[in-house]
Protein backbone atom coordinates (compact mmCIF):
# COMPACT_ATOMS: atom_id res chain seq x y z
CA UNK A 1 0.00 0.00 0.00
CA UNK A 2 2.95 2.36 -0.50
CA UNK A 3 1.04 4.03 -3.32
CA UNK A 4 -1.68 5.01 -0.85
CA UNK A 5 0.73 7.15 1.18
CA UNK A 6 1.70 9.17 -1.89
CA UNK A 7 -1.85 9.98 -2.96
CA UNK A 8 -2.87 13.64 -2.42
CA UNK A 9 -5.25 14.62 0.39
CA UNK A 10 -8.72 15.89 -0.43
CA UNK A 11 -10.38 18.97 1.02
CA UNK A 12 -10.50 19.32 4.79
CA UNK A 13 -14.31 19.29 4.79
CA UNK A 14 -14.34 15.85 3.19
CA UNK A 15 -11.82 14.59 5.73
CA UNK A 16 -13.87 15.89 8.65
CA UNK A 17 -17.01 14.29 7.27
CA UNK A 18 -15.35 10.91 6.85
CA UNK A 19 -13.32 11.04 10.08
CA UNK A 20 -16.24 10.01 12.29
CA UNK A 21 -17.05 6.77 10.47
CA UNK A 22 -16.07 3.74 12.58
CA UNK A 23 -13.10 1.63 11.52
CA UNK A 24 -15.31 -1.46 11.29
CA UNK A 25 -17.46 0.29 8.70
CA UNK A 26 -14.46 1.43 6.66
CA UNK A 27 -12.93 -2.07 6.71
CA UNK A 28 -16.28 -3.57 5.65
CA UNK A 29 -16.38 -1.20 2.68
CA UNK A 30 -12.81 -2.09 1.68
CA UNK A 31 -13.64 -5.81 1.82
CA UNK A 32 -16.23 -5.28 -0.92
CA UNK A 33 -14.45 -3.04 -3.42
CA UNK A 34 -11.50 -3.45 -5.77
CA UNK A 35 -7.97 -2.23 -5.15
CA UNK A 36 -8.27 0.89 -7.29
CA UNK A 37 -11.32 1.97 -5.32
CA UNK A 38 -9.47 1.30 -2.06
CA UNK A 39 -6.66 3.61 -3.17
CA UNK A 40 -9.15 6.37 -4.06
CA UNK A 41 -10.96 6.02 -0.72
CA UNK A 42 -7.63 6.26 1.11
CA UNK A 43 -7.39 9.89 -0.08
CA UNK A 44 -10.48 10.91 1.88
CA UNK A 45 -9.11 10.97 5.42
CA UNK A 46 -6.24 9.75 7.54
CA UNK A 47 -8.53 7.17 9.19
CA UNK A 48 -9.26 5.71 5.75
CA UNK A 49 -5.54 5.63 4.94
CA UNK A 50 -4.87 3.80 8.22
CA UNK A 51 -7.61 1.30 7.40
CA UNK A 52 -6.08 0.71 3.97
CA UNK A 53 -2.83 -0.28 5.68
CA UNK A 54 -4.53 -2.58 8.21
CA UNK A 55 -3.63 -6.29 8.33
CA UNK A 56 -7.11 -7.30 7.11
CA UNK A 57 -6.82 -5.22 3.95
CA UNK A 58 -3.17 -6.19 3.44
CA UNK A 59 -4.28 -9.83 3.55
CA UNK A 60 -6.96 -9.08 0.98
CA UNK A 61 -4.34 -7.61 -1.37
CA UNK A 62 -2.10 -10.65 -0.90
CA UNK A 63 -5.02 -12.94 -1.66
CA UNK A 64 -5.96 -11.05 -4.79
CA UNK A 65 -2.39 -11.30 -6.06
CA UNK A 66 -2.78 -15.10 -5.98
CA UNK A 67 -5.53 -14.90 -8.61
CA UNK A 68 -5.43 -14.56 -12.34
CA UNK A 69 -8.67 -14.45 -14.29
CA UNK A 70 -9.94 -14.00 -17.82
CA UNK A 71 -13.27 -13.95 -19.57
CA UNK A 72 -14.35 -17.03 -21.49
CA UNK A 73 -15.17 -15.94 -25.08
CA UNK A 74 -18.18 -18.24 -25.50
CA UNK A 75 -19.95 -17.98 -28.83
CA UNK A 76 -23.22 -19.58 -27.69
CA UNK A 77 -26.24 -17.62 -26.53
CA UNK A 78 -26.83 -19.47 -23.26
CA UNK A 79 -26.49 -17.31 -20.14
CA UNK A 80 -24.11 -19.24 -17.88
CA UNK A 81 -25.41 -17.42 -14.81
CA UNK A 82 -28.77 -19.15 -15.32
CA UNK A 83 -27.80 -22.35 -17.13
CA UNK A 84 -24.51 -23.78 -15.82
CA UNK A 85 -22.52 -25.24 -18.67
CA UNK A 86 -20.96 -28.69 -18.77
CA UNK A 87 -17.17 -28.66 -18.54
CA UNK A 88 -14.12 -30.94 -18.61
CA UNK A 89 -10.39 -30.43 -18.09
CA UNK A 90 -7.23 -32.29 -19.10
CA UNK A 91 -3.86 -30.62 -18.58
CA UNK A 92 -4.05 -27.11 -20.00
CA UNK A 93 -7.15 -27.91 -22.06
CA UNK A 94 -10.63 -27.02 -20.83
CA UNK A 95 -13.80 -27.80 -22.74
CA UNK A 96 -17.06 -25.95 -22.12
CA UNK A 97 -20.38 -26.96 -23.62
CA UNK A 98 -23.82 -25.39 -23.69
CA UNK A 99 -26.85 -26.29 -25.81
CA UNK A 100 -25.09 -25.65 -29.13
CA UNK A 101 -21.46 -26.74 -29.34
CA UNK A 102 -18.39 -27.48 -27.24
CA UNK A 103 -15.56 -24.95 -27.16
CA UNK A 104 -12.03 -25.91 -26.16
CA UNK A 105 -9.57 -23.47 -24.60
CA UNK A 106 -5.91 -23.44 -23.64
CA UNK A 107 -5.58 -22.16 -20.07
CA UNK A 108 -1.99 -21.02 -20.59
CA UNK A 109 -2.43 -19.04 -23.79
CA UNK A 110 -6.05 -18.05 -23.00
CA UNK A 111 -6.98 -18.88 -26.57
CA UNK A 112 -9.95 -20.77 -27.95
CA UNK A 113 -8.54 -23.67 -29.96
CA UNK A 114 -11.60 -25.36 -31.36
CA UNK A 115 -15.39 -25.32 -31.59
CA UNK A 116 -17.13 -28.61 -32.23
CA UNK A 117 -19.98 -29.39 -34.55
CA UNK A 118 -23.33 -28.19 -33.23
CA UNK A 119 -25.86 -30.60 -31.74
CA UNK A 120 -29.16 -31.43 -33.35
CA UNK A 121 -32.07 -29.38 -32.02
CA UNK A 122 -33.80 -32.33 -30.32
CA UNK A 123 -30.79 -33.65 -28.38
CA UNK A 124 -31.50 -31.74 -25.21
CA UNK A 125 -29.06 -30.51 -22.61
CA UNK A 126 -25.55 -31.94 -22.26
CA UNK A 127 -25.08 -33.22 -18.73
CA UNK A 128 -21.54 -34.70 -18.52
CA UNK A 129 -18.30 -34.43 -20.44
CA UNK A 130 -14.70 -35.68 -20.45
CA UNK A 131 -11.67 -36.05 -22.70
CA UNK A 132 -10.73 -39.51 -23.99
CA UNK A 133 -7.67 -39.81 -26.21
CA UNK A 134 -8.23 -37.62 -29.26
CA UNK A 135 -11.94 -37.26 -28.52
CA UNK A 136 -14.22 -35.12 -26.40
CA UNK A 137 -16.97 -37.32 -24.95
CA UNK A 138 -20.35 -35.73 -24.20
CA UNK A 139 -23.24 -37.33 -22.29
CA UNK A 140 -26.79 -36.02 -22.57
CA UNK A 141 -29.94 -35.92 -20.45
CA UNK A 142 -31.66 -38.40 -22.77
CA UNK A 143 -28.95 -41.02 -22.18
CA UNK A 144 -26.98 -40.54 -25.41
CA UNK A 145 -23.19 -40.47 -25.49
CA UNK A 146 -21.34 -38.86 -28.38
CA UNK A 147 -17.70 -38.26 -29.27
CA UNK A 148 -16.20 -35.26 -31.09
CA UNK A 149 -12.70 -35.34 -32.55
CA UNK A 150 -10.24 -32.76 -31.25
CA UNK A 151 -8.79 -31.94 -34.66
CA UNK A 152 -11.76 -30.74 -36.68
CA UNK A 153 -14.49 -30.81 -34.05
CA UNK A 154 -16.68 -33.24 -35.99
CA UNK A 155 -18.92 -35.83 -34.37
CA UNK A 156 -17.21 -39.20 -34.74
CA UNK A 157 -19.71 -41.50 -33.01
CA UNK A 158 -22.98 -41.57 -31.09
CA UNK A 159 -24.40 -44.28 -28.81
CA UNK A 160 -28.14 -43.61 -28.65
CA UNK A 161 -28.93 -45.43 -25.39
CA UNK A 162 -25.69 -45.47 -23.45
CA UNK A 163 -27.77 -45.19 -20.28
CA UNK A 164 -31.47 -45.68 -19.70
CA UNK A 165 -31.68 -42.15 -18.32
CA UNK A 166 -29.54 -39.02 -18.05
CA UNK A 167 -25.74 -39.33 -17.97
CA UNK A 168 -24.61 -37.36 -14.92
CA UNK A 169 -20.86 -38.04 -14.79
CA UNK A 170 -18.12 -39.05 -17.23
CA UNK A 171 -14.38 -39.56 -16.70
CA UNK A 172 -11.47 -40.63 -18.86
CA UNK A 173 -10.35 -44.18 -18.06
CA UNK A 174 -7.34 -45.56 -19.90
CA UNK A 175 -8.25 -45.45 -23.57
CA UNK A 176 -11.95 -45.44 -22.78
CA UNK A 177 -14.42 -43.71 -20.48
CA UNK A 178 -16.55 -44.45 -17.44
CA UNK A 179 -20.05 -42.99 -17.14
CA UNK A 180 -22.65 -42.84 -14.37
CA UNK A 181 -26.31 -42.10 -14.76
CA UNK A 182 -29.91 -41.93 -13.76
CA UNK A 183 -30.47 -45.65 -14.38
CA UNK A 184 -28.56 -46.41 -11.14
CA UNK A 185 -25.53 -47.83 -12.97
CA UNK A 186 -21.87 -47.13 -13.69
CA UNK A 187 -20.63 -48.25 -17.12
CA UNK A 188 -17.14 -48.84 -18.49
CA UNK A 189 -16.76 -48.07 -22.21
CA UNK A 190 -14.07 -48.99 -24.71
CA UNK A 191 -13.47 -48.92 -28.45
CA UNK A 192 -13.09 -52.06 -30.53
CA UNK A 193 -9.83 -51.62 -32.42
CA UNK A 194 -8.55 -48.39 -33.93
CA UNK A 195 -11.48 -46.41 -35.24
CA UNK A 196 -13.92 -49.11 -34.14
CA UNK A 197 -17.29 -48.73 -32.48
CA UNK A 198 -17.68 -47.87 -28.81
CA UNK A 199 -19.16 -50.62 -26.66
CA UNK A 200 -19.98 -51.16 -22.99
CA UNK A 201 -17.31 -53.45 -21.50
CA UNK A 202 -18.74 -53.61 -18.00
CA UNK A 203 -21.76 -52.52 -16.01
CA UNK A 204 -21.44 -51.89 -12.26
CA UNK A 205 -24.70 -52.35 -10.37
CA UNK A 206 -25.45 -51.99 -6.69
CA UNK A 207 -26.60 -48.42 -6.13
CA UNK A 208 -30.25 -48.22 -5.17
CA UNK A 209 -30.85 -44.86 -6.79
CA UNK A 210 -29.41 -42.41 -9.34
CA UNK A 211 -25.59 -42.39 -9.56
CA UNK A 212 -24.49 -38.75 -9.68
CA UNK A 213 -20.68 -38.92 -9.71
CA UNK A 214 -17.71 -41.20 -10.37
CA UNK A 215 -13.93 -40.89 -10.16
CA UNK A 216 -10.89 -43.12 -10.65
CA UNK A 217 -8.09 -43.94 -8.21
CA UNK A 218 -4.78 -45.82 -8.34
CA UNK A 219 -4.23 -45.10 -12.04
CA UNK A 220 -7.69 -46.32 -12.96
CA UNK A 221 -7.55 -49.68 -11.13
CA UNK A 222 -10.22 -48.47 -8.69
CA UNK A 223 -13.47 -46.62 -9.41
CA UNK A 224 -15.51 -44.75 -6.78
CA UNK A 225 -19.12 -43.77 -7.38
CA UNK A 226 -21.61 -41.76 -5.34
CA UNK A 227 -25.36 -41.58 -5.62
CA UNK A 228 -28.73 -40.51 -4.34
CA UNK A 229 -28.88 -43.58 -2.08
CA UNK A 230 -26.42 -41.58 0.14
CA UNK A 231 -23.62 -44.14 -0.31
CA UNK A 232 -20.33 -44.32 -2.13
CA UNK A 233 -19.17 -47.59 -3.66
CA UNK A 234 -15.58 -48.63 -4.31
CA UNK A 235 -15.18 -50.90 -7.35
CA UNK A 236 -12.41 -52.94 -8.90
CA UNK A 237 -12.19 -51.81 -12.51
CA UNK A 238 -10.88 -55.24 -13.60
CA UNK A 239 -13.13 -57.66 -11.71
CA UNK A 240 -16.09 -55.22 -11.74
CA UNK A 241 -16.80 -56.20 -8.12
CA UNK A 242 -17.76 -53.84 -5.28
CA UNK A 243 -14.99 -53.74 -2.68
CA UNK A 244 -16.51 -51.35 -0.12
CA UNK A 245 -19.77 -49.51 0.51
CA UNK A 246 -19.02 -46.19 2.21
CA UNK A 247 -21.82 -45.08 4.53
CA UNK A 248 -22.03 -41.88 6.53
CA UNK A 249 -23.66 -39.22 4.38
CA UNK A 250 -27.31 -38.60 5.19
CA UNK A 251 -28.32 -37.12 1.84
CA UNK A 252 -27.38 -37.65 -1.80
CA UNK A 253 -23.71 -37.70 -2.77
CA UNK A 254 -23.12 -35.01 -5.40
CA UNK A 255 -19.36 -35.15 -6.05
CA UNK A 256 -16.31 -37.33 -5.46
CA UNK A 257 -12.56 -37.22 -6.10
CA UNK A 258 -9.56 -39.31 -5.04
CA UNK A 259 -5.85 -38.89 -4.42
CA UNK A 260 -3.68 -41.95 -3.79
CA UNK A 261 -5.42 -43.95 -1.03
CA UNK A 262 -7.84 -41.24 0.05
CA UNK A 263 -11.29 -40.35 -1.28
CA UNK A 264 -13.18 -37.11 -0.65
CA UNK A 265 -16.91 -36.70 -1.21
CA UNK A 266 -19.38 -33.83 -1.07
CA UNK A 267 -23.07 -34.33 -0.36
CA UNK A 268 -26.34 -32.52 0.12
CA UNK A 269 -26.11 -33.13 3.86
CA UNK A 270 -23.74 -30.12 3.85
CA UNK A 271 -20.64 -32.13 4.72
CA UNK A 272 -17.40 -33.09 3.03
CA UNK A 273 -16.11 -36.51 4.07
CA UNK A 274 -12.70 -38.17 3.74
CA UNK A 275 -12.44 -41.94 3.34
CA UNK A 276 -9.66 -44.52 3.47
CA UNK A 277 -9.64 -46.40 0.17
CA UNK A 278 -8.20 -49.57 1.73
CA UNK A 279 -10.49 -50.01 4.73
CA UNK A 280 -13.50 -47.93 3.69
CA UNK A 281 -13.36 -46.06 7.00
CA UNK A 282 -14.39 -42.41 7.27
CA UNK A 283 -11.30 -40.46 8.33
CA UNK A 284 -12.72 -36.99 9.02
CA UNK A 285 -15.71 -34.78 8.28
CA UNK A 286 -15.84 -31.08 7.39
CA UNK A 287 -19.05 -29.17 8.06
CA UNK A 288 -19.98 -27.04 5.05
CA UNK A 289 -22.76 -25.08 6.81
CA UNK A 290 -25.78 -24.85 4.46
CA UNK A 291 -23.80 -25.52 1.28
CA UNK A 292 -23.64 -28.64 -0.87
CA UNK A 293 -20.62 -29.44 -3.04
CA UNK A 294 -21.71 -29.85 -6.66
CA UNK A 295 -18.10 -30.23 -7.89
CA UNK A 296 -15.13 -31.25 -5.75
CA UNK A 297 -11.39 -31.54 -6.37
CA UNK A 298 -8.66 -33.00 -4.14
CA UNK A 299 -4.89 -32.88 -4.66
CA UNK A 300 -3.75 -34.43 -1.39
CA UNK A 301 -3.25 -31.23 0.65
CA UNK A 302 -6.21 -29.07 -0.40
CA UNK A 303 -9.86 -29.69 -1.14
CA UNK A 304 -11.83 -27.29 -3.33
CA UNK A 305 -15.55 -27.34 -4.00
CA UNK A 306 -18.03 -25.49 -6.17
CA UNK A 307 -20.91 -25.11 -3.74
CA UNK A 308 -24.51 -24.02 -3.80
CA UNK A 309 -26.88 -23.19 -0.97
CA UNK A 310 -29.18 -26.14 -0.37
CA UNK A 311 -32.66 -25.11 0.75
CA UNK A 312 -34.12 -28.61 0.67
CA UNK A 313 -34.96 -28.30 4.35
CA UNK A 314 -38.18 -26.55 3.44
CA UNK A 315 -37.29 -22.87 2.99
CA UNK A 316 -38.56 -21.28 -0.20
CA UNK A 317 -36.21 -19.16 -2.30
CA UNK A 318 -36.34 -17.69 -5.78
CA UNK A 319 -34.12 -18.92 -8.60
CA UNK A 320 -32.14 -15.67 -8.49
CA UNK A 321 -31.52 -16.02 -4.74
CA UNK A 322 -30.45 -19.64 -5.10
CA UNK A 323 -28.02 -18.79 -7.89
CA UNK A 324 -26.59 -15.87 -5.92
CA UNK A 325 -25.67 -18.29 -3.14
CA UNK A 326 -23.27 -20.34 -5.25
CA UNK A 327 -19.65 -20.08 -4.23
CA UNK A 328 -16.20 -21.64 -4.14
CA UNK A 329 -14.74 -23.09 -0.97
CA UNK A 330 -11.29 -24.46 -0.26
CA UNK A 331 -9.94 -26.21 2.82
CA UNK A 332 -6.65 -27.49 4.13
CA UNK A 333 -7.22 -31.25 3.81
CA UNK A 334 -5.63 -32.08 7.17
CA UNK A 335 -6.76 -29.30 9.48
CA UNK A 336 -10.02 -28.22 7.86
CA UNK A 337 -8.96 -24.58 7.95
CA UNK A 338 -10.48 -22.50 5.22
CA UNK A 339 -8.31 -20.82 2.60
CA UNK A 340 -10.36 -17.69 2.17
CA UNK A 341 -11.29 -16.62 -1.33
CA UNK A 342 -10.58 -12.94 -2.00
CA UNK A 343 -13.52 -12.44 -4.34
CA UNK A 344 -17.07 -13.73 -4.56
CA UNK A 345 -17.02 -16.63 -7.02
CA UNK A 346 -20.22 -18.21 -8.33
CA UNK A 347 -18.44 -21.43 -9.18
CA UNK A 348 -19.73 -24.13 -11.52
CA UNK A 349 -16.64 -26.38 -11.69
CA UNK A 350 -13.34 -26.74 -9.84
CA UNK A 351 -10.15 -28.64 -10.72
CA UNK A 352 -7.00 -29.07 -8.59
CA UNK A 353 -3.37 -29.82 -9.36
CA UNK A 354 -0.38 -29.61 -7.02
CA UNK A 355 0.33 -26.08 -8.25
CA UNK A 356 -3.03 -24.45 -8.85
CA UNK A 357 -6.78 -24.44 -8.51
CA UNK A 358 -8.87 -23.68 -11.60
CA UNK A 359 -12.43 -22.41 -11.22
CA UNK A 360 -15.00 -21.95 -13.97
CA UNK A 361 -17.50 -19.49 -12.57
CA UNK A 362 -21.05 -18.66 -13.55
CA UNK A 363 -20.08 -15.27 -14.96
CA UNK A 364 -18.16 -16.71 -17.89
CA UNK A 365 -14.68 -16.47 -16.34
CA UNK A 366 -11.81 -18.80 -15.61
CA UNK A 367 -10.15 -18.06 -12.28
CA UNK A 368 -6.79 -19.61 -11.44
CA UNK A 369 -5.54 -19.73 -7.84
CA UNK A 370 -1.81 -20.13 -7.22
CA UNK A 371 -1.36 -22.35 -4.14
CA UNK A 372 2.07 -20.88 -3.43
CA UNK A 373 0.45 -17.52 -2.61
CA UNK A 374 -2.47 -18.58 -0.46
CA UNK A 375 -3.17 -17.34 3.05
CA UNK A 376 -4.64 -19.74 5.62
CA UNK A 377 -7.21 -18.28 7.99
CA UNK A 378 -9.38 -19.82 10.69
Amino acid sequence: MDNVARLPKEKKTQENRAWHLPLSFITAVFERINLRAIARCACVASSWRDAARSPAITRKIQLRQAWTEWNVPLTGSVDTTLYPVTAAKRGNLVAIKDFDSAQIFDLKTKQRLLETEKDDDDWGQPSAMCFAGELLIVGYWDGRMCGFDLVEGRRSFCVDAAHGSQILSAIEHGEGVVTAGGDDTVKIWGRRGEGGSWECEGELTGHQHIVRCVCAARDGAILVSGGEDTTLRVWSATSRKCMHVLRGHTNRVDSVDAHRDEVVSGASDHTVRFWDLNSGACLRVFDNEKFSAASIAFNGFAVAAACFADHSGGSSVSIDDALSERGAWIWDAETGKTLRFPVQVKANYVWCTDEELVVLDGNGKFRVWDFSKHVVVD
